[in-house]
């Protein structure tokens, strides 16, 4: 669950070259508050979960 907290939050600072090409799109075409605001709804709903 932190690794993929960590990730998250990482690919919203600094897009990695290396991830596939629609995620690489999704970050290119939203401006870097939506990403950001996408970014905590996710971490959000896993910090709900058990």
């Amino acid at each position: 669950m932190q690794a993929i907290r960590r990730s998250l939050v990482s690919a919203t600072r600094n897009p990695n070259p290396n991830l596939s090409t629609t995620t690489v799109r999704c970050f290119a075409t939203s401006d870097e508050s939506s990403v950001r605001k996408k970014a905590a709804a996710i971490l959000d709903a896993l910090a709900l979960k058990p």
